[in-house]
C-alpha cells in the first residue's frame, strides 16, 4: 500500500503483516541473531489504523518477538 489516496480495505491492510510474519519467521529460523525491521511509514495516520492493524496481527499470531523495529520517514512539504 503506497498511495496515500487508495481506500484501505482490512484485506490490503493485512497483507503485509502476514507477509512479514512468514518471511521474518523464516529469517529467524534460518540466522536467529538478525535484526529484523518492520514497515516503511512514510507517515503516521492520525488514526494509527496502519501501525495498529500491523501490531495487532502480530500480536495475534504471537508473533511479536519477530520484530525488532519499525522503520518510518517523514516527508517536509512547502506550505
Amino acid at each position: 500500500i503506497n498511495h496515500r489516496d487508495q481506500d484501505v480495505t482490512e484485506d490490503i491492510a493485512l497483507r503485509y503483516p502476514r507477509l512479514f510474519v512468514r518471511t521474518a519467521g523464516i529469517v529467524r529460523r534460518e540466522d536467529p541473531d538478525a535484526y529484523i525491521v518492520g514497515l516503511a511509514l512514510a507517515r503516521v495516520r492520525k488514526d494509527g489504523r496502519t501501525l495498529d492493524v500491523f501490531l495487532d496481527h502480530l500480536e495475534a499470531e504471537d508473533a511479536l518477538d519477530l520484530l525488532d523495529g519499525i522503520s518510518f520517514h517523514g516527508y517536509c512539504y512547502d506550505m
